[in-house]
């Protein structure tokens, strides 16, 4: 495996907050290379040495933050003494809607831009999965007897384009009135996608 030195680390990072701050609020194609290197405070070149190109510095800091959220809610709610699966799935439907309610302008960005964010890729990821303990476990504990890792992964990515969608529907200045009552049926819907001999729909 290869050492990164940690000084590389912390401007591959500056430079990800950076543009993630730049995007939400000037949005991705108001935003370019010049504007992200001069607010990171580094050269133009150095930049390059982390990122092939925008996309790609794009895909990094979307995934990245939306990973972050997934895994910081996943270990919120392990850490309110959930231990089976469904009590742990119930708590992070929870974390994760309230994280979305308060961060909106992320839920939004997350939503507009889901090709981006899309887990698929980083889930086949090693080195993110590392990580990201808590989804790691998570993903361990969702895997059903003889059910491939391939399947379980689907599962939960299902899980959060539910959670993602309606929690756009919620929280993207909608209307309130059926608040509690969606996320009822999200609760289910997900419950039902970790029961390991789950009935069909």
């Amino acid at each position: 495996m290869q050492v990164v030195p940690l000084e590389w680390e912390d401007k591959r990072a500056r430079i990800e907050q950076t543009a993630l701050a730049l995007f939400l609020q000037n949005g991705i194609e108001n935003t370019s290379i010049n504007q992200i290197t001069k607010q990171a405070q580094i050269a133009k070149g150095t930049f390059y040495l982390y990122f092939k190109d925008k996309d790609e510095l794009v895909r990094s800091s979307l995934v990245h933050q939306n990973l972050k959220a997934l895994d910081q809610a996943l270990k919120d709610s392990q850490s309110q003494g959930n231990q089976t699966i469904l009590s742990w799935a119930s708590g992070f439907v929870t974390a994760l809607m309230d994280f979305y309610e308060q961060h909106p302008q992320i839920l939004c960005f997350v939503q507009k831009n889901k090709d981006l964010c899309a887990l698929s890729t980083f889930l086949e990821s090693d080195q993110a999965l590392a990580d990201t303990p808590s989804i790691r476990e998570f993903l361990s504990r969702l895997s059903a007897p003889k059910e491939s890792d391939k399947l379980a992964s689907m599962r939960f990515i299902i899980m959060i384009d539910i959670l993602t969608s309606v929690s756009y529907l919620l929280y993207s200045g909608g209307k309130s009135e059926n608040r509690e009552e969606l996320r009822a049926m999200v609760l289910d819907v997900v419950l039902r996608l970790c029961k390991r001999n789950a009935q069909p729909f």
